[in-house]
């Protein structure tokens, strides 16, 4: 492996002096800043009281300038955060400071006339005594602050207080960047106008003094002095080359105790992971900022040099002489390599020198084997598998270990694909040592040609031995990893297999990316990248196993596809089940060229931190006892999409069963109606729409209801409950907005389709001409979310859908080319994303983008009967998939099932979503599935989409059991790793009701069945259509109500002519002409038909399981 060999102090001393005849630069002087306490790291730590939330922290914006800070909304009393400080003695002259900043964030509303904001009081208090206050009532940071220095030594408490004035309304307050402080005195410098453009600002003077600090691009800091007289202000311009100190009253004095940087290497490595005697590679070499100072108006050195069998081809230059602190700066030089290379890399600057040993990895090529057929030898220490499709070749490797490349058959070629070096590592030690890392050391190699295996053994550092175990099969590469502790150890980490895709063959380049629940990257994204997630959440190349939906990892460029399974609920260790998995796509851990698949234990969070690489404390392994891992490598040369992955990961393990909730599907559907009931308000005639609101009439509330009510027992009081609720609701409706799905159950059937005829010629209209249509932001703090005028698949595909339904419905001519139009733009997109831009960007990947898709290509292959648009509609619903969990363990009882939503974060920095189950997501995803999965044999589309809906059946049972009020509700959000909800807000089961129907076997809306015969093309739309046919001149459209006592339903026939005949069962029906009525509107309802616009509409009275016939259509 490219390994940044540095670090020890007496190797850096050993490289300044032999390498370079002096050093030009001394160490940067140390700061005059300590930060002995960061209480915005344990803000949840703190004793809280009169709070309206969890003080949960976040990167939120105030007054456009963006801070980490921890929440406290106040109620009608005050809310407190108290902490309890033991603070340390001080020397002469040295200072404690307490800084703090707060304000209230962006985005709580202030033009809310119902809600007026007023704004709150912060107050710090030192010992119960307030010490410093601020009034935010505008947006925007204030500063608070205490002198700490007379409590040196003792124990104190500090708490931080928020007063909501006169009302609490959108009192949305952070206490930012909260540190207690050691102030040295000897590094303080006085100011005058110029200061450093980051450090602490103190400012003495009369209370009720202000001042400003400003700096090119940033927003002014506005300051008051406090009534002690003295402020701390701990302050930062990122990207400033420095500020300056204005309105500063004559009788106040100033000092900075400024922050220096510090240039560390954090990255020198080849771009090439593995390479051959003679070839050329790029160093990449990235430096960061480690210190809390910006590093300007300086020059950094770099000078490399070859320790032997390496030619460097050209030199590095850092081209930048501005780093803020945390920022990186990159450069490249080019070198040939020979058999063993070995170069030194040195870093001289005022802010601190560097120095790093490169060995890249040169493969020995020792072995010679046939350009075709099957081979499986061991000798000299190489090991060689190969078979029609893959080569893998084991060798040694410069390095001292051996490296493993894999090679794919293209043509009549060898083309190398992806390559390992070292094989396995390990960081381990015996118990009471210091940990160690180790790669492994090579004993022995054998071959299984039976098996098509290479058996390798060999040793990992002096405590552990391991097997490593390389199985071929077709275009599939299974690896297999066992660490054997000799004496009792500790583990930090044994990692295999540990793969650079694309390694001498296409690099870092790519078409797409997928890393199921957490990336699916299109082109030049980056994993970890921020675009949808603002930091600290980008960060996820290591995440929580149970963050993962399903154990795959892929990368596509052209036909390649290159993806790596692995199973997370088989034991690593006795029954310790959900190894970490490591994906970087580019490979920016290590700047190279390639994409980086790799397992690790010990398992993510029990020993180790999320997106770390070695565990923050030790799995301890007895002597003998083992650590397991397990991974297939797969390669393809036909690949069109990365979803191919998620494919043949199907197709190997099936979708999977449902989980079993603690009802059965009737009582599941008892609890639905219960929800629904639960959340309605009588005042208002209306449904409830989480049980904080809002409260609206909500046609599929009503439809669920009234379906499902009259799936009720008789005597079930709850059923006659269900239908006076809808026909209240309905009632306070205007003439055709109560729905249309409901008007074929309950009237109203010719105003509902008029008023969404309007609602979908003004779609069509504001569709552009190549099918999309354009997105505009909600509002002006919406614009971070998307460029106005582009689209998304989500975007488009909503809106598509919506008239694919309307197309299927009407026959109409103008929707049908619409949609045509639609499906053209959908077409170009490779992935779901852009369908809740209310928080999210319009490219962020978007499960709910998959169903609008599905649906909008069944309606086409409704209209067309196209089996192309039945493929789309199946690549779709499978780009659905790595949204859901597919896989769970006993200790997690809701997860399989359960829907992520996005792969990114509310409003960047809010609310993240990884690994966090946002079902009505899903639920929407399972209906298209419902409806797909009678067409399309290729899945089991149906038993996913019941997995999805049991799944929120226990959601509901978790609810149902904890707050009695809201029995039926189900989480907006279930955190998956920790169990539990991850915030406290309920949703009504309004899109349970028709997942849970089609598990009793029907549908809640209606169907339409599109018939093509005798020239004719005809549309039967009904609740409960079974069939539809036409011979002879005779429509006969089979209908089953969903319910055997509704009371009546309706049938509307899209391109017909005016019947001679309607009969239902035989008997003939009259032409009527009040089928616009709601049913309880009309003193006797009776079945019949009438004509309206070219639709013949038939009521059908007594909710039938029939057979309608309608002659001369």
């Amino acid at each position: 492996m490219n390994a940044l060999r540095v670090k020890s102090l007496w190797l850096a001393l050993y490289l300044a002096v032999s390498l370079s005849p002096c050093v030009a630069f001394a160490q940067p002087a140390s700061d005059g800043v300590f930060v002995l306490d960061d209480l915005t790291a344990r803000w949840a730590q703190g004793l809280v009281s009169n709070a309206l939330n969890a003080p949960n922290v976040r990167t939120i914006a105030s007054g456009g300038v963006e801070k980490r800070g921890g929440m406290l909304h106040p109620t009608a009393r005050p809310a407190r955060n108290q902490f309890t400080l033991r603070l340390p003695a001080v020397n002469a002259g040295d200072l404690l400071a307490l800084t703090a900043w707060v304000g209230v964030d962006d985005l709580a509303r202030r033009d809310d006339p119902q809600n007026p904001h007023d704004g709150v009081r912060a107050r710090l208090l030192v010992e119960g005594a307030v010490v410093d206050e601020a009034d935010c009532d505008t947006a925007g940071w204030r500063v608070l602050s205490a002198d700490l220095t007379p409590y040196a030594g003792k124990t104190i408490t500090v708490a931080f207080e928020t007063d909501a004035k006169g009302n609490a309304n959108y009192d949305w307050a952070y206490f930012a960047e909260v540190q207690v402080l050691r102030l040295r005195e000897r590094f303080a410098l006085k100011v005058a106008r110029e200061l450093p453009p980051e450090g602490v600002l103190e400012v003495r003077g009369t209370a009720g003094s202000s001042f400003t600090l400003r700096a090119p691009n940033h927003p002014p800091v506005n300051a008051e002095i406090p009534k002690s007289g003295v402020l701390w202000l701990r302050y930062a311009f990122a990207g400033a080359r420095g500020a300056t100190l204005s309105d500063l009253p004559p009788n106040s004095s100033a000092r900075v105790y400024p922050f220096l940087p510090r240039l560390r290497f954090e990255t020198v490595a080849t771009r090439r992971a593995v390479l051959t005697h003679g070839e050329t590679t790029e160093v990449v070499v990235r430096i960061r900022n480690i210190g809390a100072g910006t590093w300007r108006d300086d020059r950094a050195l770099l000078s490399v040099r070859s320790l032997g069998d390496a030619d460097i081809l050209t030199r590095p230059e850092l081209a930048t002489d501005l780093l803020p602190p945390n920022a990186t700066a990159e450069t490249r030089f080019r070198i040939r390599v020979g058999a063993r290379p070995r170069l030194s890399i040195m870093l001289r600057s005022r802010a601190g020198n560097d120095a790093a040993i490169l060995a890249p990895v040169v493969a020995i090529n020792a072995m010679s084997l046939p350009a075709t057929g099957t081979v499986a030898r061991a000798e000299n220490g190489s090991g060689a598998l190969q078979n029609d499709s893959l080569r893998l070749l084991i060798t040694p490797a410069s390095a001292g270990g051996h490296a493993a490349r894999l090679f794919v058959r293209q043509g009549d070629k060898w083309v190398p694909i992806a390559s390992s070096a070292p094989l396995a590592d390990a960081v381990v030690n015996a118990e009471g040592a210091p940990p160690k890392l180790n790669a492994f050391a090579l004993e022995s190699i054998t071959a299984d040609p039976t098996g098509m295996r290479l058996i390798l053994q060999g040793r990992l550092g002096l405590t552990a031995r391991a097997t490593l175990e390389y199985q071929l099969q077709g275009n599939r590469l299974r690896c297999t990893g066992r660490i054997v502790a000799e004496v009792n150890a500790h583990l930090y980490r044994f990692r295999f297999p540990d793969w650079r895709v694309g390694d001498g063959a296409f690099g870092d380049a790519k078409d797409e990316a997928l890393f199921p629940g957490l990336e699916y990257l299109l082109g030049e994204e980056r994993s970890s990248g921020s675009e949808n997630a603002a930091p600290p959440y980008d960060v996820r190349f290591s995440p929580d196993p149970y963050k993962i939906t399903a154990p795959v990892m892929a990368v596509r460029w052209r036909s390649y596809l290159v993806s790596m399974e692995w199973e997370p609920t088989q034991g690593w260790s006795g029954v310790l089940r959900a190894p970490n998995a490591l994906f970087a796509s580019p490979n920016f851990l290590e700047g190279g060229a390639n994409h980086r698949f790799a397992l690790w234990v010990p398992s993510i969070p029990r020993w180790a931190d999320e997106n770390t690489q070695q565990a923050r404390e030790p799995f301890r392994l007895l002597k003998g006892d083992s650590a397991l891992l397990q991974a297939t490598l797969i390669v393809r040369t036909d690949a069109t999409d990365v979803i191919e992955a998620m494919a043949q990961y199907l197709q190997r393990v099936g979708m999977p069963y449902p989980p079993t909730p603690q009802r059965n599907d009737f009582a599941a559907m008892q609890l639905t109606v219960q929800g629904l009931l639960n959340s309605y308000d009588p005042t208002k005639r209306a449904w409830q729409h989480t049980n904080t609101g809002p409260v609206f009439y909500d046609p599929q509330v009503a439809i669920g209801l009234w379906v499902l009510g009259h799936r009720m027992f008789p005597e079930d009081p709850r059923r006659r409950q269900a239908i006076e609720q809808v026909r209240a609701a309905v009632d306070t409706r205007p003439k055709g907005a109560h729905g249309l799905d409901l008007a074929f159950y309950v009237g109203g059937l010719i105003s509902a389709l008029e008023q969404v005829g309007r609602e979908m010629d003004a779609l069509i209209k504001a569709q552009r001409e190549d099918g999309s249509w354009a997105w505009q932001p909600e509002s002006p703090r919406h614009a971070i979310f998307g460029k106005v005028g582009d689209s998304a698949s989500g975007w488009t595909g909503q809106r598509a859908a919506q008239i694919g339904r309307w197309a299927t419905l009407t026959l109409q001519p103008n929707a049908r080319e619409s949609l045509q139009r639609s499906l053209r733009y959908l077409a170009t997109q490779r992935r779901p994303e852009g369908a809740q831009t209310w928080e999210l960007p319009l490219h962020v990947p978007d499960l709910l983008a998959a169903p609008y898709a599905v649906e909008a290509y069944l309606h086409a292959h409704a209209l067309t009967g196209d089996p192309a648009m039945l493929t789309q509609a199946r690549l779709w619903a499978l780009r659905g998939t790595p949204f859901i969990y597919l896989w769970h363990t006993p200790d997690k009882p809701i997860m399989r099932g359960a829907s992520i939503p996005v792969f990114g974060v509310t409003w960047l920095n809010q609310q993240p979503w990884f690994g966090v189950a946002v079902q009505w997501n899903g639920l929407v995803y399972a209906r298209a599935l419902y409806r797909l999965a009678p067409l399309d044999s290729e899945y089991d589309w149906k038993r996913l989409a019941d997995t999805i809906t049991l799944c929120a059946v226990q959601q509901q049972e978790w609810v149902s059991d904890r707050r009695a009020n809201r029995e039926g509700y189900y989480p907006d959000a279930f955190n998956i790793p920790k169990n539990t909800e991850e915030y406290t807000w309920d949703l009504n089961p309004r899109l349970i009701a028709p997942c849970i129907a089609q598990r009793l076997g029907f549908a809640i809306e209606p169907l339409t069945h599109i018939v093509r015969a005798e020239g004719r093309t005809i549309a039967c739309t009904a609740p409960g259509v079974q069939a539809a046919s036409l011979e002879n001149g005779v429509l006969r459209v089979q209908i089953a109500a969903p319910a055997s006592d509704l009371p009546a339903l309706y049938l509307l026939i899209a391109g017909a002519r005016t019947p001679t005949a309607v009969r239902m069962g035989g008997v003939d029906l009259p032409r009527v002409d009040d089928m616009d009525a709601l049913l309880w509107q009309l003193e006797s309802p009776r079945s019949g038909w009438t004509l309206h616009e070219g639709y013949l509409i038939i009521r059908l009275v007594g909710a039938p399981a029939g057979t309608v016939e309608v002659e001369g259509v």
